[in-house]
């Protein structure tokens, strides 16, 4: 009877279900009859983690067995660890995963501990033709020959490395001549990596970085120069900006940093701060002369009563950018929920002079804790 299911409820169903946590539930799914089975399989497989070389040769064997199942697999994450996660690791799983797995779209590399420069690697990720996605998470590996991998990618759009251990210099990098990326990167994540000036460093200038046009990032008090530099390397091209800011003292001392006005068509801006600081808000805000900023959101954890008045400062300084920012529409407050209530009156109070003149700007204050 499940053959004769129409086929929005046999969605609905796989729809709910996770491939990690539900893979049971998704297996008995695939055994119900031939035609759950076609449907469940892109579900089930959508996603494969590869732990070492011998899961390597294991998935190879599958594959020749059940060559189909290559054709579903959209996500592959290579994790490395103590024992494995070498540059053989590496140079394996690009050569010998590409051809079996041909519609491969994002690419993890996890715990891996790349020595050295090995040039048959950037060779074989060419052939990782359709991956518009890669992460970076917790790999020890010189700046260099990161660039090199990163590179190699010919499509990747999405890049996004974590982690503070990501990177390391080494005297035996063997990378030589000039690194030239054939993509076209347009969103970038770069979270806890101290060492990413370095990284920067090798990019600014290139075609590969000045197309970005979603960035993520955080500024610590002693970062917010190379998130500075990463803004000016980027330019206009930006258009949507997430900033965790961890700021504290130095955009006070050095109001030269965090200078937003490099990327002239910003139209999208979300600040996250873990309590808020009126001084820290308003000093980004009053330096802001974006022509295209349309909205922007301002996310404040650990919200409570006694943050009311800088609160009520950062609403009423904002009335005064309006002729600076014509095109801003919406400004958006989350707050912890237990003082919502309160400063929505507070809010609704304010918000009869902010309006009063005709101002078309939406101010909003929206419930729910928000974690940076």
């Amino acid at each position: 009877m499940a053959s004769f299911l129409p086929q929005e409820i046999v969605d609905a169903v796989l729809i709910c279900l996770d491939p990690d946590k539900d893979r049971p539930a998704l297996q008995s799914c695939a055994m119900v009859c031939r035609e759950w089975n076609s449907v469940v399989r892109p579900h089930l497989f959508r996603e494969i983690t590869v732990n070492g070389e011998d899961d390597v040769y294991s998935l190879l064997d599958l594959l020749e067995d059940a060559p189909g199942i290559g054709l579903v697999v959209q996500d592959l994450i290579v994790k490395g660890g103590t024992v494995y996660g070498g540059p053989f690791f590496l140079e394996l799983v690009a050569e010998s995963l590409p051809s079996v797995l041909p519609n491969l779209t994002s690419l993890t590399w996890s715990w891996l501990t790349l020595t050295h420069y090995s040039p048959p690697i950037s060779t074989h990720l060419l052939n990782f033709n359709k991956v518009t996605h890669l992460r970076v998470r917790w790999c020890t590996c010189p700046v260099q020959t990161l660039w090199a991998y990163i590179s190699a990618l010919p499509s990747l759009q999405e890049l996004s490395i974590s982690d503070h251990q990501s990177f390391r210099k080494r005297s035996d990098d063997r990378v030589t001549g000039e690194i030239s990326p054939t993509s076209r990167l347009t969103a970038l994540v770069l979270i806890r990596s101290q060492r990413i000036r370095t990284f920067l460093e090798l990019v600014t200038g290139s075609p590969w970085v000045q197309s970005i046009q979603s960035l993520t990032t955080i500024a610590h008090d002693w970062t917010s120069l190379w998130v500075s530099d990463i803004l000016l390397a980027i330019g206009p091209s930006l258009i949507h900006l997430d900033l965790i800011l961890r700021v504290y003292y130095s955009i006070q001392a050095h109001p030269d940093r965090l200078d937003l006005n490099a990327n002239t068509n910003l139209r999208d801006l979300t600040l996250r701060v873990f309590a808020i600081d009126d001084n820290l808000i308003h000093t980004i805000i009053s330096r802001l002369t974006l022509e295209h900023l349309r909205s922007l959101h301002i996310h404040i954890d650990h919200f409570h009563e006694s943050h009311l008045d800088p609160f009520r400062g950062v609403l009423n300084s904002l009335p005064g950018r309006q002729a600076r920012l014509p095109s801003l529409r919406i400004v958006k407050f989350f707050a912890n929920p237990e003082c919502y209530d309160e400063m929505l009156l507070s809010l609704q109070q304010d918000m009869d002079e902010f309006n009063a003149g005709g101002r078309s700007l939406t101010v909003a204050l929206v419930p729910g804790l928000q974690t940076s």
